[in-house]
This record gives structure tokens, C-alpha cells and sequence, in this order.
């Protein structure tokens, strides 16, 4: 049931129209503004009475595509505006009404329908329609309702059992609509796929599938997937598959193969899409598109990979679509699998042009234009008041280029309203849109003077079955020059008549594309400057019969075979009349929208392949049959379209220009439709900066736009940019690169825009061209210009243009009338200064007395092709017929930058011209217009080239020198590039000399590489002049040499900084130093650690005669112990005796250190000596070493002496390494020194006693024992080692004190000892070295002397009356008396001593 829409019961006049739709909030702004025009209008139209005003009808709301749960209700919008009121809505299910009566169907006074409980009945698909009181209908888009359901149950995931590393893959095949939201769960617990621990290894895929890869021993249970229908919230479980991790190795043999291939995929733009695909082992998977490998890298989110290698694309757009292929290499052998699909980016239809409201006349021919873009190609239908069109019948109405429609000759009955509806599948759901505008057809003006009389003697000659030739005499009465004659033919009982239009030279016409043996009547009349004539009388005719000729063929098919081919073939006629002699095949171009010229083809079979064809272009056949009597009827005529293919030509007219300081306007033209091979869906643009050519950067525009702001860029930098096409098939080739350079500056918008720099207008009967100029000041951004215009007064009808459009032509105009032009930009600040025009439109040939003006196409096309550095070559199309009618082409060109420059114009006659005289490598902008008498066509795009470089021819400018901090050695040279580099510098020479007047050839040169503008000349002379001189460099050649510019290296003040790193410079000697001493350290550090080695060696061969202790280090660690022995004294002792014990040694012997506090007080008195040859301290008092062993080893230490002088014996004074500890060097003065002297040098021959210590040398060579001490009172055993001879001379006599508590000064006889010492010689091995100042001659004086080791005193023990023991000898004790007077003593001997010291040193 209809429902009469009148919104609030408004009477719609003027006012009333108005406030109602100020009621309708911003989104009607649109309706306001074109309402406002319509109603200021009214009185105009109702002056005029020929010309009726548009009265809009089109919705504002229409029902959409809508899911519910069953037994809910939902709510389908359908809202109409109207200025014919009121409006009678309908619903429709289908091609049925909808029963509101039903009151499960309720029609809100909106003009919604609301269903209050949807059910399986109430499903399909809906539309609204709206008619108003003139009778002028639309209907809506469709709408389809479906219900939420979901699968009652899943098919069920597999059992899976795999190998560790392996992927693993559970499928979850649910359905339902909408589809259902998949989850899944392991062990009965819900897997979180969000978590980055989980999602690392396991992936959801759209398909709903779980993919687990590298798979682990952990992964092994069982899983379920859920599916939730998140319309109604109904969930369903699957059962459980369980997941089996088998141990071990897998088969080696086993087959590596896809567990899951990619699928082909068509999906809606921006949705996010996955390509599946993983393999039964560990492999590495590469994808590629059309061949092409697609790089992944981080940070990148249109391209990523999901689980083991299915390849994931975000955000789907057109310029996916294509041919994607993956590769799976093994791990294991290295083996490839591959599988290629094909991706399809679906596009919901949307309109490039839309319909227009439009006057025309009665007779004439009119298009409705209707651009759609959708993929897949949308399917477009017109309807006439709500009624669909049948444009099968190609005589009345067509469909021109698959959109546009076409009505041959317009009757008053085509007066309506027609909609172009286009819709396509997109994921399988009809996408529908729609777009209205009104046709008025106007009857033929009243005669505005005299006309012609009626034409005479209308006949009719050569009647045949499909066509009859008219003639007819001129009228009587002519009234000025006959312009043409129109002829109107319309068949009996038919509702539409043809008018032809034929020259006014021309009296007779032949009419073709007649049925047979129909009755047709047909009139004609004279039409001259004044308007139309009288009619002549009325001729009725018949066509004849059909003759006996071959029937039309049958089945005709024309199917596309390759871009360039189509397949034909069809069935002979049931009807021949005889044998069929051959077929005649006829095919035009139906891609140009225009009529062509058909094609023949003679064939004798019933098939052909036409070849030679155009990509992506439509094409229709038909076929004639001919026998012995001609041809029969023509089939029907089907159309074909080649397949696409790539675009084979760039976008034409390419122009960029500054925009901002960091943005550049890219504009283009579509290229030549003939090259186009498919629609084009985008544009692939591609940008880079001059200085840095090798990375470029790619963004992909939307196919609809012709113009592109680049942002984000430089500020004030020179940018190429160059720009390819794309459709399906892939990318065209790319134009060349296109300079262009950012703002310095941004501009600003703290102001209103200045005005256009000039407005001119150009009048026609019903347009007016209008052109501009952008305003001359540049620094304040201007966002688009307000073109308003009206009779009588502007902005009756106001136009809103983008900020790069400079011309507009105004249509639709009424002629002969006065029209007022305002222009002005605008921004965000408000509108500026306007710049007025009036014009007055021409009178129309229909009513005046003038023909109309020619009206100038814009040239298209235009190509600018650099030849060389200064010039190009030029090259347009004139689209137009008869280019060579006294018109000519007027082209400016300029050079880019710097901004403001002046243009240059030239005119030519041809379509192409050599411009020579331009700058090497300067981009340079053309633009062309055609001129004939008084007509100019607009200008066409500009489009920019930069010629070619060549070598400058100016020297780099500004050359200067400064000095270098803290070097004497260097300068820093600046310089500018040459003012006319003619191209991009790629390097520079500077030349150097101290001598001006040498010839250029003798001069150091130095190369550089790049654009740099700065460089230090390193290693000069200081303090002296140089002359500089500096040449560029490009591709193309060299530059002048520029003038020479000197300056003085500074003189020596210090050591100068590196110049390059800053840090201070080193001179040559001093690095030698450094690697000199840190060779020695090396060294120094080496001999250490040998002497600590072959001292401890010397050390335990002392306490250890006889085992080997120092191994391989013998030979050596004679001369190396000496360096140890005069570092730290070793000693064997007990260790009351020491203050600290090291490690015991390897013959078991505990090796003491003496650091005790009593050793360091003892050291304190003891005064300082040399080292000598043997590694020991000495004085004039060279002594042997002095050692005593525990048990049975040998000793020399005086058993008699007193408690002090044992205290104070020095522990081995030649062999210690603790000679230098306490700041005191060990001598052979101290006390201990000179009692063990007394000792041993009793029983030597030759031994004097009157002999002064002092006169000893400090360099005497070493005393060796002897075997005769016996006499002295020591008993030992008589082992004795044969010595030298000479070795006895040699040997310094030393006095003795007389006892052991005296003076030290006074030489005494040695100690008595009252208990038996038995001497026992050491075991002796001549591969052992013995320590050096015990029993080794001097170094370089023959064999060693005879030794013999002293051994200690036997000591009888006894037991005591405790069962302790006790020795049986008496010990010699000193009461405090004794040994005050002996360290007084003492202290005297060590002042003489000092003095002693001090006086040798001296001399």
C-alpha cells in the first residue's frame, strides 16, 4: 500500500519551502541551495513561459543491506526530498508491494518501513519508490534482509600427530550468517590468542583454522574450536582433536608438501586478508606478486607473515589485486614447492559522473551521462519514471560506452525523470546505488520572423522493404537562406516518431532502418534563421514484403580471445532460400561512445577470429547471410570486449607544482583512452629528493582523482616525481621524472586571499566560459574560488572550484540575457576581494537571427619532448574535425624557477613546433590553446619537462679560504657552485700552488667528489702562501677555472690538533718512543717472571742438594738467580725464627721469607752496599753466604756466639729477596756479617789479621772455604774436594776481635767450641750450578775452587728426669751488663761505619 509522504502538511510555495528545509539541519545544505535557486527562478521561468524550472526528486535515505535475529524487528529508511509536494511512497519485496496492511508491516509517516518480527517469510530483498503529483517517479536501491543463523554443528577438527619443529593444523569449518567469530580451546582451556607467549607459535587464520608452528612437547593435548554468532550470541562446540608430538626423528624419506594451498581470494577493499599456506616440515616461504618478490621487513604492516607462511595483507586495496605466487624451500634437502593465485580487490560501485538535469529540444539527440566504477564492472540500467528502459532497441534509445544513455531523437514524450542504477556483487552481497536528474524537452520556439512556406510535392521513390527515399521541392516563400529541412517519420500505431535533420542544400534523403511491410507516415518542413516553417502535407507509404533471401543467422557469439582478439561464430539461418554463397561480418568500436565506421569482413565459414583489436574495448558484431538474391537481415548485434591488458602510455599532462613548503600539487590527465587497456583504478606515483636520486619513494592514488598533494616533504627542496598508471593488469610505464621544488616558506591563511590576477569571459547562447588567474601574491594560501552568477545580479547559483581550477564553463543558460560574474578565492579566514563581469549570452539560432558561435575545444594531449639542452619539441591533439579551417594554436611556456617568471607566447599553424633557445637543464611549463576570429578554447593542462644538462659554463663562485684551528698545516677552503651549472655538480678540482705564475698544468690538483661546497687542504707548508684556484664538474663537462684566491698558513706555535678529529696530533719520534718502551716493559716483565722462577729454583737447590729441582731451567738459572738472590733473602729455618712462612718447596724443606719486625729492625743498622757479580750485597767486606739447616745440613752459624750476635746474624745475606724492604740496603758491615767473617776466616793460610777491613775493595772477588780449617778448632769429618791452586791467593785477610762480646773493632781469635762439630761434605753433581758466593769462582777465571761444606756440631741429647730430652752440651749465656755494653758498642761501629761509607763513596 502507498503511503502520501507530505512532510508537516506544508503547502510547498516559495516561503513555506524555504523553512522547511532550514528545519532539515546541515545535511540538507545541499537541497537548500539548489531549492534556493529553483524558488528565486519561479518568477523568471513564469516570465519566460517556454522554459520549465527543475523540480528535484531524489532521496536522502535509502534502506541498506541489514542482518537480524529471527523474531526481532528492524527498520529499512526511505526518505525523499521533493519540490512537487506531495509524494507517494511505496514499498516494494521484489517486484511485489509490500501489504502494509499487514500488521506485521508498519510504514512510519518518514516514510520508513518498520518489520516488527522478521521471520524466514520476511526475507529477500527490498526498495522504496517515491512519485510525485507530476508523475515523475524513482525507486531506491536495494536492500536485502536475511536472518542470523548458525551451523548446528561443526565438522569435526582431525586428529593430528607430528614431529617437534614440525607445524600442526586443526580446521574449524563453521557457517552462518553473519559469519561466525572462531575461538579456540586446548585442555578445556580458552587459548588467549592476544597473549605474545601464545601468538608467537599459534596463529587463527580467517579460514577459521588453528595453526601451530615449531611445534614443542608441551603442545600435545586435545582442541576444540568454538563458533559464535555475535548477532544473536548463539555459540556451538566442536568435538575434541587431540594433538600428538611424536619423539624421535621423522622419515627422511617422508614427502614435503603443502598440508594447505592458497586459495584464490575476492575480498572487499579494506578489509585484511590472510593467503594460507603451510607445509608438512620446517620450511622457508617467499611470496611473490606478478613475479615480483615481496619484501618484508619491520615495521611494515601491509604485508606480514601469519603463522608458519601464510602471507597476510592489511587494509586490501585495488592496487593488490593480481597474481600472488609462494615458494616453500625445505629445510631439510632444500626441495621447492610453489602455488600461485590470483587476488581480486572488490570495489562497491560509486559514480564518477552522475546524471544532470537537462533542457532539450524536441528532434534533437540527447545524452544522459552516467559514469560508474565498481569491480567487478557494475551493471547498468536507466529506468524512466520508475520503469525500467529497454535499450535493446538501438533505434531509440543506446547505451553509449556500457553507462551512458542515449536517446536518438527526443519526442515531448521523453519529457521525465531517469535514473541511472548500477550495482555489482561485492563478497557476494549486491551492492546497489542510483543517481536521478529530469529531462525537460522543449518544443521549437516561436518564429521570431518571417519563415519559410511549406515544402512542395513530398514524394516518396525506391520504396523497399527497409528503406524509402524522400524528395520535395523547395518552399515557395523562402524568407532568407533555408538552413535545413526536417523530416519527421512514424510508423502507424507507434508512440514515438524520427525527426532527421537534413542540409538545406539537399532535397531529397534517403530513410533507412524501416520494417517491412509497414505503413509509415512522414511530413517535412524548412527551418531558416527566423525558426521553423510550415509543414508540408502528409505522405503516408508502405515498405514492401521481404524478398526471398537467406533469414537472419543464429546464435551468434563473440567471446574475446586475447587482448587484442575476439572469437565469432554463429549458426546459418533456418531459412537459405537457396545455397548460402558466404556470410559478411560486421564489427565497429563501441568504446569511443561516438559513431564509427563499421568493418567487413567477407567469411564463408561460421566462425572468424578478428584480429588487429584494441585492449579493453568494446566491440559489436552482427552477420548477414548472402544468397543468389543479396543479403538477408542482419542478426542481432552482440557486443564483445577485448581482455585488458597493462596500460601502454603514462597519464598525459602531468604537472607539479609548489604547493607549500612541504608539500608538492601533483595534477594529470588520464592517458589517451586508446592506450588505457582497462579501467584505471590507480596511479602509482613515485617521488625523491634531487640530492639523494637513488631512494625513491612509492604511494599508490585512487583512480577517480586527476590531481595529488605530496606531503610530509622538504622545506625548500628539489623533489622529482614521476607517475604510472594502473589497472588490473598491473602498472604502465612511468612518465620521465618531473622536477619540482617546495616553498621556502609556508604559506599562511592569517589573511584572506588577494584576488585573481585577471577574470575574462567568454559568451555563447547558453554558456559562458570563464577564466582566471591565481592571485599574484603567493605567500597566502587560497583553498578554492566561489564563481557566482545570475541575471541581473551574481550568486543567484554559486559554484564552489578546487584551488587548482582557473577555468569553468557555465551551461544551462538562458540566451540573450545578461549575466552578472563574481569570482573570488577563499580560505579559512573568509572569502577575498572579487573580481565582477558582465556578459550577455548570445541570441540561439532557434530564436534570433545569428548563428551560433563556434565553441573551441581545449587542445588534449600536450607533450613536451626534450630534443637537447635548449630544446624541445612540442606536440598536441585537436580533437575537433577540420583542424585546418583557419584556426591557429597559441602555446606559452616559462620556465619553472625562480617564481614570477614572465611567460613567452608563440603561434603556429601545425599540431607540433621546435622550440629551441631554452636553458640547459631547466624545467620549463607549457600550455596550448586553439584560436579561430574571435573563439579561443580554454587552455589545455600544463604539463612541465626539464631539458637536458650540459657543462657549465661558469666558474663556482665565492671561493674562500680560512684557517684551520690549532694546525699550522692546513687550510679550510669554502666555496658557492657555479651560478650556471647547467646541470647536477658532480665534483670539483681544486688546484694549489706557491707559485702563481706556473702554468695551470704544474699545479697540485685534488678531486673531490659530490656537491660538498667545503674541504681542507691538508699537509702544507707552515708559514707560507698558497694560491688557490677550484673547477666543477658535471656529467656533461667541465667549468671555467676560477680566479685565483691566496692566503698564508699560519706559523709554529704548538703542536697542533689533528684537523680532522680535533685530537691533539703526535709527532713521528715520540710514537717510536711509546712502541720503544713498551717493547722493554715486554721484556723487563718477561725477565721477572724468569727470575722468580730460577729463583725459586736457586732457592730450593740450596735447601735440597740433591734432587734435581730446577729441571730444564738449569742451564739457565745460574746467571738468572742473581737477580732473585739480591730481591728477598731465603733462608732455612725453623719458624720461631721467622715472622712469616711460605709454602713448602719441592724437597719438603720449609723456604722462610723473612718479613718479621725484628728483621726489619735489624735491617735498620745495617748500611748500604753494592750488588755484586754473584747477586749478593757487598763492601770492602766481601763475604760467602752464611747458611744454617735444620737436622743434618750443613750450617756455619756459631754455636758459642751470644744471644745478641745470633739475633742479629743477617739469614743468607747474598741470596734474600728482602734486601730493599725498610728503605735499607744488606752490607756485609753488620754485626752478624763480621762474627761469621771471624769464624770462618780463622783456619785460612794466608789469613792476616793486622789487615784493616777498610782496606778491602768493594769489587774484591769472593774468599771460597777451605780444607784446613781444622786448625782453627772446628772438629768435622776430613771430606775434602780438591780446589786450585791459585784459589787461596785470592782469598783477603781478615782481623778477627779476640771475643766474641768485645769491641767489634778489635780482631780477636774465633770462638771455642767445647761440643764436637763434625763437617760432612755435600753430595755434589757437576750438572748443578752452585748459588753464586758459595763455593763459585768469579766469573771468567777458570775451574771452581775446592769446597767444603761445613756441617753443624754434633750435639749429644740426654733424657731428662721428665722423659724430656735436653742437649748435653752447655750453652754460653751474657748477663744484661754484657749486652748493654754491647749494643752500645755497636752503635759506635755503625757511626764508624757510615764514615767509613761515606768517605769511599767520595772517592
Amino acid at each position: 500500500m502507498a503511503r502520501i509522504y507530505d512532510s508537516r502538511n506544508i503547502r510547498w510555495g516559495p516561503n513555506q519551502l524555504a523553512s522547511l528545509l532550514m528545519l532539515n539541519n546541515a545535511k540538507f545544505l545541499p537541497g537548500f541551495l539548489l531549492f534556493s535557486l529553483v524558488l528565486i527562478n519561479f518568477p523568471t521561468a513564469s516570465a519566460q513561459g517556454n522554459i520549465r524550472p527543475f523540480y528535484p526528486l531524489y532521496f536522502t535515505a535509502q534502506p541498506k543491506n541489514a542482518i537480524v535475529a529471527s523474531g526481532r524487528s528492524v527498520t529499512l529508511n526511505c526518505t525523499v526530498m521533493s519540490a512537487s509536494q506531495p509524494v507517494t511512497l511505496r514499498w516494494l519485496r521484489g517486484q511485489s508491494e509490500v501489504d502494509t496492511s499487514n500488521s506485521n508491516f508498519v510504514h512510519l509517516s518518514n516514510g520508513a518501513l518498520r518489520i516488527n518480527s522478521v521471520t524466514r517469510t520476511e526475507q529477500g530483498s527490498y526498495h522504496c519508490t517515491a512519485e510525485d503529483t507530476r508523475g515523475k517517479m524513482i525507486i531506491s536501491q536495494d536492500a536485502v534482509l536475511s536472518i542470523a543463523s548458525l551451523s548446528s554443528n561443526i565438522p569435526s577438527p582431525e586428529d593430528v600427530s607430528v614431529y617437534e619443529g614440525d607445524t600442526a593444523r586443526f580446521k574449524c569449518q563453521a557457517t552462518g550468517t553473519p559469519r561466525p567469530r572462531i575461538s579456540w580451546q586446548k585442555d578445556g582451556s580458552v587459548l588467549d590468542l592476544t597473549m605474545e607467549i601464545i601468538a608467537s607459535r599459534f596463529a587463527l587464520l580467517p579460514s577459521g583454522a588453528l595453526e601451530i608452528r615449531n611445534i614443542r612437547s608441551i603442545d600435545g593435548g586435545s582442541y576444540r574450536c568454538q563458533a559464535t554468532n555475535d548477532v544473536t550470541g548463539q555459540t556451538v562446540t566442536s568435538r575434541t582433536a587431540s594433538l600428538t608430538v611424536v619423539n624421535g626423528l621423522p622419515d627422511p624419506n617422508r614427502e614435503f608438501e603443502f598440508i594447505v594451498n592458497p586459495q584464490d581470494v575476492e575480498a572487499r577493499i579494506g578489509r585484511n586478508i590472510v593467503l594460507e599456506a603451510a607445509t608438512t616440515e620446517p620450511a622457508a616461504f617467499t611470496w611473490f606478486k606478478d613475479d615480483e618478490e615481496i619484501v618484508l621487513f619491520t615495521g611494515q604492516d601491509h604485508y606480514s607473515i601469519v603463522g608458519q607462511g601464510s602471507l597476510r595483507i592489511s587494509d586490501l586495496g585495488e592496487i593488490d589485486t593480481g597474481l600472488y605466487r609462494v615458494r616453500a624451500s625445505s629445510g631439510a634437502d632444500g626441495s621447492t614447492l610453489t602455488k600461485t593465485v590470483r587476488i581480486t580487490a572488490q570495489v562497491p560501485p560509486s559514480f564518477l559522473v552522475k546524471p544532470e538535469d537537462a533542457h532539450a529540444n524536441v528532434g534533437n539527440p540527447f545524452t544522459f551521462k552516467c559514469s560508474v566504477y565498481g569491480i567487478p564492472h557494475p551493471d547498468v540500467r536507466w529506468f524512466k519514471n520508475g520503469e525500467e528502459i529497454d535499450t535493446s532497441d538501438t533505434n531509440i534509445f543506446r547505451l553509449v560506452n556500457g553507462q551512458n544513455l542515449q536517446i536518438s531523437q527526443l519526442i515531448k514524450e521523453d519529457d521525465g525523470t531517469y535514473q541511472c542504477v548500477a550495482s555489482n556483487y561485492v563478497e557476494n552481497v549486491k551492492e546497489t546505488i542510483e543517481a536521478a536528474a529530469e529531462l525537460i524537452v522543449l518544443d521549437e520556439g516561436p518564429a521570431t520572423g518571417p519563415v519559410p512556406s511549406k515544402p512542395r510535392q513530398l514524394t516518396a521513390s525506391r520504396i523497399l522493404a527497409q528503406s524509402v527515399t524522400a524528395k520535395w521541392r523547395e518552399p515557395t516563400t523562402k524568407n532568407g537562406e533555408i538552413q535545413s529541412y526536417r523530416i519527421h517519420i512514424q510508423a502507424e500505431g507507434a508512440k514515438r516518431q524520427r525527426i532527421i535533420s537534413v542540409p538545406g542544400n539537399r532535397l531529397q534523403w534517403e530513410i533507412d532502418d524501416l520494417v517491412s511491410q509497414t505503413t509509415y507516415n512522414i511530413y517535412t518542413y524548412a527551418v531558416n534563421e527566423n525558426g521553423p516553417g510550415e509543414r508540408s502535407e502528409t505522405l503516408t507509404i508502405e515498405t514492401q514484403g521481404v524478398v526471398q533471401v537467406p533469414g537472419s543467422p543464429q546464435n551468434l557469439v563473440a567471446l574475446a580471445d586475447s587482448a587484442t582478439s575476439i572469437y565469432v561464430s554463429w549458426e546459418p539461418p533456418s531459412s537459405t532460400f537457396g545455397d548460402i554463397q558466404n556470410y559478411q561480418l560486421y564489427y565497429a568500436d563501441l568504446g569511443t561512445g561516438q559513431a564509427t565506421r563499421e568493418q567487413e569482413i567477407q567469411v564463408t565459414d561460421t566462425s572468424y577470429t578478428v584480429t588487429g583489436l584494441s585492449p579493453y574495448t568494446r566491440y559489436g558484431f552482427r552477420v548477414e547471410a548472402f544468397n543468389e538474391n543479396g543479403p538477408g537481415p542482419s542478426s542481432e548485434t552482440i557486443e564483445a570486449r577485448t581482455f585488458t591488458d597493462k596500460p601502454t602510455s603514462p597519464p598525459s599532462n602531468v604537472t607539479a607544482r609548489p604547493f607549500s613548503a612541504s608539500s608538492i600539487l601533483l595534477s594529470w590527465n588520464l592517458p589517451p583512452t586508446s592506450q588505457r587497456n582497462g579501467d584505471i583504478t590507480g596511479y602509482k606515483v613515485r617521488y625523491r629528493l634531487l640530492e639523494n636520486s637513488d631512494r625513491a619513494k612509492t604511494i599508490v592514488v585512487d583512480g577517480i582523482l586527476r590531481e595529488f598533494i605530496l606531503s610530509e616533504l622538504e622545506r625548500d627542496s628539489e623533489y622529482e616525481i614521476r607517475i604510472g598508471a594502473v589497472n588490473v593488469n598491473g602498472t604502465g610505464p612511468f612518465t620521465d621524472w618531473i622536477p619540482s621544488k617546495t616553498l621556502r616558506d609556508d604559506q599562511n591563511e592569517d589573511n584572506q586571499p588577494p584576488p585573481p590576477a585577471y577574470l575574462e569571459v567568454t559568451s555563447y547562447p547558453t554558456k559562458i566560459q570563464v577564466r582566471w588567474g591565481h592571485p599574484r601574491d603567493t605567500s597566502i594560501l587560497v583553498r578554492g574560488y566561489m564563481l557566482g552568477y545570475g541575471i541581473g545580479y551574481p550568486d543567484r547559483k554559486i559554484k564552489e572550484l578546487s584551488s587548482t581550477t582557473t577555468d569553468y564553463m557555465i551551461s544551462n543558460l538562458q540566451a540573450n540575457a545578461q549575466y552578472v560574474i563574481r569570482l573570488r578565492a577563499f580560505n579559512l579566514k573568509g572569502e577575498g576581494f572579487s573580481l565582477y563581469e558582465t556578459v550577455y549570452t548570445r541570441q540561439d539560432s532557434s530564436s534570433g537571427t545569428t548563428s551560433p558561435p563556434e565553441v573551441l575545444k581545449t587542445p588534449l594531449e600536450l607533450r613536451a619532448v626534450i630534443k637537447s639542452a635548449s630544446s624541445a619539441l612540442l606536440s598536441w591533439a585537436d580533437m575537433e574535425e577540420g583542424c585546418c579551417d583557419g584556426r591557429h594554436y597559441q602555446f606559452m611556456y616559462k620556465a619553472n624557477y625562480p617564481a614570477n617568471q614572465k611567460w613567452f607566447y608563440v603561434n603556429t599553424t601545425d599540431l607540433t613546433y621546435a622550440l629551441n633557445g631554452l636553458q640547459p637543464y631547466t624545467m620549463y611549463e607549457f600550455k596550448v590553446r586553439v584560436v579561430k576570429d574571435e573563439a579561443i578554447s580554454g587552455w589545455s593542462m600544463i604539463t612541465s619537462n626539464k631539458t637536458y644538462q650540459a657543462a657549465p659554463t661558469s666558474a663556482p663562485k665565492e671561493l674562500t679560504i680560512y684557517e684551520v684551528e690549532n694546525s699550522t698545516t692546513s687550510l679550510q677552503l669554502n666555496w658557492q657552485p657555479p651560478r650556471q651549472s647547467n646541470g647536477i655538480i658532480t665534483g670539483y678540482t681544486i688546484y694549489y700552488s706557491t707559485d702563481a705564475t706556473l702554468p695551470i698544468e704544474e699545479w697540485i690538483e685534488i678531486d673531490l667528489e659530490g656537491e660538498d661546497l667545503t674541504t681542507i687542504i691538508p699537509s702544507l707548508t707552515q708559514d707560507t702562501m698558497y694560491h688557490f684556484r677550484i673547477q666543477g664538474h658535471n656529467v656533461k663537462g667541465d667549468s671555467p677555472i676560477s680566479g685565483i684566491v691566496s692566503d698564508t698558513t699560519p706559523p709554529v706555535t704548538a703542536i697542533p690538533p689533528d684537523p680532522i678529529t680535533g685530537a691533539a696530533a703526535f709527532p713521528w719520534w715520540l710514537w717510536l718512543v711509546i712502541v720503544a718502551t713498551i717493547f722493554l716493559l715486554l721484556l723487563l716483565a718477561i725477565l721477572i717472571v724468569l727470575c722468580l722462577v730460577c729463583g725459586c729454583c736457586a732457592c730450593c737447590a740450596s735447601c735440597c742438594p740433591d734432587s734435581d729441582c730446577c729441571g730444564p731451567f738449569g742451564p739457565c738459572c745460574g746467571a738468572l738467580a742473581r737477580c732473585w738472590t739480591s730481591m728477598c733473602p731465603c733462608c732455612c729455618s725453623d719458624e720461631e725464627e721467622c715472622a712469616k712462612c711460605c709454602a713448602s718447596l719441592c724437597c719438603g724443606a720449609t723456604c722462610c721469607v723473612c718479613f718479621g719486625q725484628q728483621y726489619k729492625e735489624k735491617r735498620k743498622f745495617q748500611p748500604k752496599g753494592k750488588v755484586n757479580a754473584n747477586g749478593k750485597i757487598g763492601n770492602e767486606l766481601d763475604a760467602p753466604d752464611l747458611l744454617w739447616a735444620k737436622g743434618g745440613q750443613s750450617s756455619d752459624r756459631d754455636m758459642t756466639k751470644s744471644p745478641l750476635a745470633t739475633e742479629l746474624e743477617p739469614l743468607n745475606p747474598g741470596g734474600g729477596v728482602d734486601q730493599h724492604r725498610g728503605g735499607m740496603h744488606e752490607t756485609e758491615f753488620g754485626t752478624g756479617k763480621r762474627h761469621n767473617q771471624d769464624m770462618h776466616m780463622g783456619g785460612v793460610p794466608g789469613y792476616d789479621y793486622a789487615t784493616s777491613p777498610r782496606s778491602l775493595h768493594l769489587n774484591q772477588p769472593p774468599y771460597m772455604y777451605s780444607s784446613t780449617t781444622a786448625t782453627s778448632g772446628y772438629h768435622s769429618d776430613t771430606n775434602t774436594v780438591s780446589s786450585h791452586e791459585d784459589s787461596t791467593s785470592q782469598m783477603s785477610s781478615v782481623s778477627r776481635p779476640t771475643n766474641p762480646l768485645s769491641s767489634f773493632t778489635v780482631p780477636g781469635p774465633p770462638p771455642h767450641y767445647q761440643g764436637r762439630v763434625k763437617m760432612n761434605a755435600p753430595t755434589y753433581s757437576p750438572l748443578k750450578k752452585t748459588q753464586a758466593g758459595f763455593g763459585t769462582a768469579p766469573r771468567g777465571r777458570g775451574q771452581p775452587l775446592p769446597v767444603v761444606t761445613p756441617r753443624a756440631p754434633d750435639v749429644t741429647v740426654t733424657r731428662g728426669p721428665g722423659g724430656g730430652t735436653s742437649p748435653t752440651s752447655s750453652a754460653r749465656t751474657f748477663s744484661a751488663e754484657d749486652l748493654n755494653a754491647e749494643m752500645i758498642n755497636l752503635e759506635g761501629l755503625m757511626k764508624d761505619l757510615n764514615a767509613i761509607t761515606a768517605s769511599e763513596l767520595q772517592s
